[in-house]
Formats: structure tokens, sequence, C-alpha cells
């Protein structure tokens, strides 16, 4: 008998738009540090999830796993298992249905990947979050939102039901209408909208809306081509550039600004965590109080905004938390899906 044999188990993956990042856990663990294997990949490495999973299973020399759930960067609400999910920035397309069948899980459950976040939310200690600003107290029962940006910009909310328990409600902010505040944003605003006709917030607070807002700020200032990925803009900057500091002040603003129109949205009392890749990368480029301030801008309504909390998300497996507390609930009947 094999190490797997007498285990049964649940593989969770976390697919991004760059990278996609899988694990395995004994069935119905739901505590930190339980993983049993891990492995990540570039996504595009691979031609979907059915041909990753089978590499993953392979790799980790264990059988076929009881269920499997998957946080996919792309919209995927109200799916059913026969609706092609296409993912926003990689070339996956996959129906859950073809997957399940070709690797014989009894299982499957796919969400957008910030819906996985929302899920682990309410599981979420003082230990998995740092405050960004003042240090608030989360008003028990009221909506939580998680975003952020990375290869793109995601979002979710999390609602409090009446006997309860909690409603994950997934969306599509980061493709909302950006808008500016500033004279220069509107400046940025109208050169990228000339060149990309529609500009949403996705464009501009990700990764490669650094990229982006740098280019713009370049033509304007008639400035010398700024670097082209966002790993040299953030270097840049670090090292005393002034164009690529104003972009990553530009990106900070809009995120802000995102955050804050959600929050009034959703009358998030119970807080928002701001998640997603780049934010690491910008760690001691941002600004935690002027982030604060441009959130709180809403005029009469600034000084409820001031009673948010505002969290860093810092704990590293908070998808798979999330996805571990989807697979713990019961299955959502197919024809709700359709709905």
């Amino acid at each position: 008998m094999t190490e797997w044999e007498s285990k049964a188990l649940w593989l969770v993956a976390d697919i991004g738009g760059t990278n996609a990042r899988f694990a395995l856990y004994p069935a119905g663990s739901l505590a930190e540090g339980d993983a049993l294997y891990h492995t990540r990949m570039a996504t595009a490495s691979v031609a979907g999830p059915a041909t990753a999973i089978a590499r993953v299973l392979e790799e980790a020399g264990c059988p076929t796993p009881a269920a499997a759930a998957l946080a996919i960067a792309a919209p995927v609400a109200n799916h059913s298992a026969d609706t092609q999910i296409s993912l926003t920035n990689a070339r996956w397309r996959f129906t859950p249905r073809a997957v399940q069948a070709e690797l014989g899980l009894e299982r499957l459950e796919v969400v957008n990947d910030f819906a996985a976040l929302a899920h682990a939310l309410p599981l979420l200690t003082d230990g998995d979050r740092s405050p960004l600003g003042p240090a608030l107290s989360p008003r028990p029962g009221r909506p939580i939102l998680v975003l952020g940006p990375g290869t793109g910009l995601g979002a979710a909310a999390i609602v409090a039901d009446r006997h309860g328990g909690w409603t994950v409600v997934p969306g599509e902010a980061g493709h909302m209408t950006a808008a500016a505040c500033t004279a220069e944003e509107a400046e940025v605003l109208d050169h990228l909208r000339h060149e990309r006709g529609h500009v949403s917030y996705e464009r501009l607070a990700s990764g490669p809306g650094l990229v982006e807002i740098a280019g713009a700020l370049a033509a304007l200032r008639r400035a010398p081509t700024p670097p082209d990925t966002p790993a040299e803009v953030v270097a840049a900057a670090r090292a005393g550039d002034r164009l690529c500091g104003d972009a990553i002040v530009l990106f900070q603003n809009w995120l802000a600004t995102l955050v804050g129109d959600l929050a009034l949205a959703f009358g998030a009392l119970g807080g928002v965590y701001l998640a997603g890749g780049v934010l690491s990368h910008l760690e001691g480029l941002l600004d935690a109080e002027a982030f604060r301030r441009r959130l709180e801008d809403k005029g009469r309504f600034s000084d409820y905004l001031a009673q948010v909390p505002l969290w860093r998300l810092t704990r590293p497996d908070t998808a798979f938390l999330g996805l571990r507390r989807l697979l713990s609930e019961a299955p959502e009947p197919d024809e709700l899906k359709k709905t």
C-alpha cells in the first residue's frame, strides 16, 4: 500500500493568468499547514486544467482525489457544468464537466479566484492580516470585501445571511470604467482612451497597469520610453526614477478610489482585504496613509468610510483555505447553477 492509498484527498488549485498553484489536502481538513503536497507551474506551460491536474497527480504519485476545487482568474458566476470558461489573461478554455469526466473526479467545483478568497474570509484571524492605516474593529455581520492587483484586478464580497451563514458575491469590478480625480489623472486617462478605447481599473491598477501608466506619463511629458515590464518599473522607482515613482503613485490612487467605491457600494463595514501579488512587490513604495486618505475622499460620506477597516491579506494559502471551505459544504445542485 502506498502512502496515498489510505487517504481521502482533496485537490485545490489557484490558477491565475501567469501562475497556477496546486495542493493536496486530507479530505475535510481546514487546518493551516495540512498540505500533503504542493507545487506550482506557469499557466502557459499546459493546455488546460485537466492536463495540469494530471501532471500534478503524476508528480505526486497519488491516485485521483475524491474532490477538486479550482479558483480561476475568470468570470465563472452562475455557470453550469457545460458552460465554457475562459481565463481572462491566459488561453485556457474548458468546461467543468469535461474536466471532471477526463480525470474521473467524483466532484469538481470551479469558482472565480477572488470568490475563493472570499470563501475564506469568515475563517481569518488577526494573524492572517495586517492593518493599513488605523487598526479599526470590523462590524460583526456586515459585508466584507477582498480585492487586489495581479496580472489582472479581481474583487469579491461576502455577505451574511439570516441563518448565520455567509454568501459569496463574485464580480468583475476590475473592469469598471476608471475615473479621474485630478487633472493629471484625467490627462493619463484621455491618453489611454485614445490608444485603448475603454479604460478599466484593471488597465491601471494591475501589474500591466504600472507599465501602461508609465508609458502614458512618458508620452505626455515627452520623456524617454520607460521600462516595459512591471518588475522593471518597480526597480526603476526604487532606484529613484521620478516618472516610474509617479506611475506607482497614480496606480495607488486608482486602486484606493476603487476600494472606496466598492466599500460604499457594499456597505463594507466588516472590512476590506487587499490581496494580489503586485502589492508584495511594492512593499515600501506604497504610502498607507495616502492610500487611506484617497479611499475616504468621498465628500459627505468620508466619515462613513473612515469606519471601514482596511487590511493587507498576509496568509499565503487563503485561496486554498476558501476552496477547502467550499468543498466542506454540500455541493450546489447543477440545476441551480444554470439559473
